[in-house]
């Protein structure tokens, strides 16, 4: 018994440190949030100019990787997390964060927490040679989603602070 409970304990403090270092990707979601939108303030009379110049960035990103977050596609992700190597995963998480903030900010439609808590599994399965991606994968999202949430009301998307 005495090893399970020094095992759990072990294993809550990566997941902390695991949660910590996807926090990073949170905050990188808040930083392009704020920027795009004093960007896109100009375009504020022109909804239909702003959602086109965010279509052509969200195409632009999703050319370069997929950018769906899904239950399935993470089911994929930590099944080919191994595989797909290091900076991939980089690129996956931070990709996300960057394209949710895009979509936001150009008056599409989605949440401010789910798709940054995918970047932030990818971020999280970084440290899945060294633990299992479990505990990697939980750590990343719930490291990711309160950063990135931060300062936005989740009805209205203005800012709090």
């Amino acid at each position: 018994m005495q090893g399970k409970i020094k095992q759990t304990g072990l294993l809550s403090s990566i997941g902390f440190v695991v949660g910590l270092v996807a926090a990073l990707g949170g905050l990188v979601f808040h930083f392009f949030m704020h920027h795009f939108k004093k960007w896109f303030v100009v375009l504020e009379a022109y909804p239909l100019w702003r959602a086109v110049l965010g279509g052509v960035g969200l195409g632009l990103l999703g050319s370069f990787l997929p950018l769906t977050s899904g239950e399935h596609e993470m089911y994929t992700l930590i099944a080919e997390s191994a595989a797909l190597g290091i900076g991939s995963l980089l690129l996956i998480g931070l990709l996300k964060m960057i394209a949710t903030a895009l979509c936001l900010s150009t008056g599409w439609k989605g949440g401010n927490i789910f798709p940054p808590m995918f970047g932030g599994a990818a971020l999280g399965l970084l440290a899945f040679p060294a633990i299992h991606p479990m505990v990697g994968v939980v750590g990343g999202m719930a490291g990711s989603a309160a950063p990135a949430d931060c300062g936005y009301h989740p009805i209205t998307g203005h800012p709090q602070m």
